[in-house]
């Protein structure tokens, strides 16, 4: 049996996810999720903890081929 991955989200992270993303149109966009994690059998589970969205004036450039988060944004994220 091989091992399975599974990535969990509540349902209100999931609607702000899929709102974010929809948002951005044919831009690229992204998030920072932050996991726990667990592992049940030969399972790993991933739950959500947080989400970062970035906003507008997080991003010094976001196009229909390329997407960069502002250095003050990444560091957030990092820390």
């Amino acid at each position: 049996m091989k091992n399975k991955m599974i990535f969990r989200f509540s349902l209100s992270d999931y609607k702000r996810i899929t709102e974010h993303l929809a948002k951005a149109g044919e831009d690229e966009s992204f998030i920072y999720a932050l996991f726990s994690k667990a592992t049940v059998d030969q399972t790993t589970i991933y739950l959500c903890n947080r989400l970062l969205i970035p906003d507008e004036q997080q991003l010094q450039n976001q196009s229909s081929v390329s997407i960069e988060p502002s250095r003050q944004y990444q560091a957030i994220a990092y820390t």
